[in-house]
């Protein structure tokens, strides 16, 4: 099984600690709440970042694990997705099946994996990155 430079994109850095991924690294992390990214940058030594869009431009990520509230999943994921990115969702992927159906769009269009995937069939496929 391949090994994945995992991103986490996330609103609380609980939710790293709950959720130990499958032999990925979690590398660097994205908040909008500057201290929980910088107290996760301490704790875990991890890259952290304040702006979606720089975080998106760091070239090491493999795969982006959206870590969010369900409603802010479909814009996170479309964003992602046209930055060329990975994205396993947790939780539901999305509230409505309207804003699923565009993240899979988006996802297919920019060559993704689905965001329904998970990071064990990403690792399986041997599909890194983009």
């Amino acid at each position: 099984m391949a090994s994945l430079d995992a991103a986490v994109l996330h609103t609380s850095f609980r939710n790293l600690r709950r959720r130990p991924y499958c032999r990925c690294e979690a590398d660097s992390a994205c908040d909008t709440v500057r201290e929980h990214v910088d107290a996760l940058a301490s704790e875990f030594g991890v890259l952290s970042y304040f702006n979606l869009e720089e975080f998106l431009s760091c070239k090491e990520i493999d795969v982006v694990a959206v870590l969010t509230p369900s409603d802010l999943h479909p814009a996170q994921a479309i964003v992602c997705a046209k930055a060329g990115q990975h994205i396993v969702v947790e939780k539901r992927m999305a509230l409505r099946l309207q804003d699923a159906d565009e993240m899979i769009l988006a996802c297919d269009e920019a060559g993704a994996s689905s965001p329904s995937l998970s990071i064990k069939s990403l690792q399986r496929s041997g599909n890194k990155g983009p």
